[in-house]
């Protein structure tokens, strides 16, 4: 199952779609003379099926973060809530499920988010006028 694929199709499809490129683990190489930002990073952080004693797992669930980057603050905040509205409580009560890049979604929760800092190696701050806002969510994914 590729989680990726599947946030970045929702993301696209929104109501008012996020734009904004979204890569796995890392900002994307930037392009010479053009300005990376605004940015969305995906981390898959666990995934943990939902085991049963005696059938095989049905649900997993995996937990994902979003980082957002932007050079402005209030837009960093836009983008971060343009993100959760998109991905939020999907598929919406609509129905019980929905299939997106061939992956069933039971539900996505939104569980919480939190400002950064974007550092170095060596831990220091890396970037004057570089804003990140981290969104956690879990989604449980019906296995076909």
């Amino acid at each position: 199952m590729n989680v990726f694929e599947v946030i970045s199709t929702i993301l696209g499809a929104a109501t008012v779609p996020v734009t904004t490129p979204i890569s796995p683990n890392k900002i994307a190489q930037a392009v010479s003379g053009v300005d990376p930002y605004p940015a969305l990073v995906y981390h898959q952080i666990t995934s943990t099926p939902n085991n049963t004693k005696s059938t095989p797992v049905q649900v997993d669930e995996v937990r994902f973060q979003i980082d957002a980057l932007h050079t402005k603050y209030y837009e960093c905040c836009a983008l971060t809530q343009s993100v959760r509205d998109a991905l939020e409580n999907y598929p919406y009560k609509q129905s019980k499920s929905a299939t997106v890049a061939g992956v069933t979604i039971q539900q996505i929760f939104f569980l919480g988010q939190q400002d950064g800092a974007v550092l170095d190696e060596a831990g220091n701050p890396a970037y004057d006028g570089l804003y990140l806002q981290h969104m956690d969510f879990l989604i449980r994914i019906i296995n076909n």
